[in-house]
């Protein structure tokens, strides 16, 4: 019997097993806790690898990398909660926090719900960043069927003018339309609670989520729910770089309650 076809790329990305979503090498034994952080639409891990320092003693961070971008370029950019999930599930050997900003932020909660009905132990708290909660419409269903160039200034960003230069805009297209087409897609489907901290940052000048629009993250937790203002606008962790990392590793410290203040 010949094989169904349609599944092709995920059966590829599936292949591609749960060591190729993060950089070689396992985490410092020193850590005491992981955060895996994930991408906005588009993005990719090399953002989050500027967290580091004294800020981050005792914590390792864990971008993850998805398909179709930066090391896995050469791979078809699809992905699905189940294959992220079971990466982190993977990587997850001691405890943890994920990190998601924009469409990672409903990401991560798909996979710690995902984690929930698997009976895996859970993180120790969700950031979600710049993103509406996940019963209401995402900013980036506002622009359906936008050309891929102005959804990307939507986010308040050029790419650092990535998308000008023929060879660059070749390689970033396909993750980018293959994301875009993941948060349009998106549907929320009602659970109970989390039983999970959930931490939102959002940015004051953010014009697509504003930060009185994320109190409603907390409809999502039974655990407790905490609002960060950061100054900048959509793509705060970039341009504010120091404040977003000192705000989620003083958190994520008090959470696993480690050592030292910051």
């Amino acid at each position: 019997m010949t094989a169904p076809a349609h599944d092709t790329d995920s059966s590829r990305a599936a292949a591609a097993g749960p060591g190729r979503w993060f950089a070689p090498g396992r985490p410092a034994a020193t850590a005491d806790v992981l955060l895996f952080c994930l991408p906005f639409a588009g993005g990719g891990a090399a953002v989050y690898r500027r967290w580091a320092g004294p800020l981050w003693a005792g914590i390792a961070v864990e971008p993850v990398l998805l398909p179709g971008r930066e090391s896995r370029v050469g791979e078809p950019p699809q992905f699905t909660v189940e294959q992220v999930t079971t990466a982190l599930a993977e990587r997850a050997d001691r405890p943890y926090a994920i990190y998601g900003h924009s469409m990672g932020a409903r990401l991560g909660f798909e996979v710690a719900r995902e984690l929930r009905r698997r009976a895996l132990p859970p993180p120790l708290a969700l950031y979600v960043a710049a993103s509406r909660p996940p019963d209401v419409p995402a900013a980036a269903s506002d622009l359906v069927g936008a050309d891929v160039r102005d959804r990307v200034a939507a986010l308040g960003t050029d790419l650092d003018g990535a998308l000008e230069h023929p060879e660059l805009r070749e390689l970033l297209l396909p993750a980018l339309r293959s994301d875009f087409a993941w948060v349009d897609a998106y549907r929320y489907h009602p659970q109970r609670p989390l039983d999970v901290p959930l931490i939102g940052l959002a940015g004051q000048d953010d014009p697509g989520v504003h930060p009185e629009g994320m109190r409603g993250w907390a409809r999502h937790t039974t655990a407790s729910f905490r609002l960060h203002t950061v100054a900048g606008g959509h793509l705060f962790l970039r341009t504010a770089r120091e404040e977003t990392a000192r705000l989620v590793a003083g958190e994520l410290r008090a959470l696993a309650g480690m050592d030292g203040a910051w």
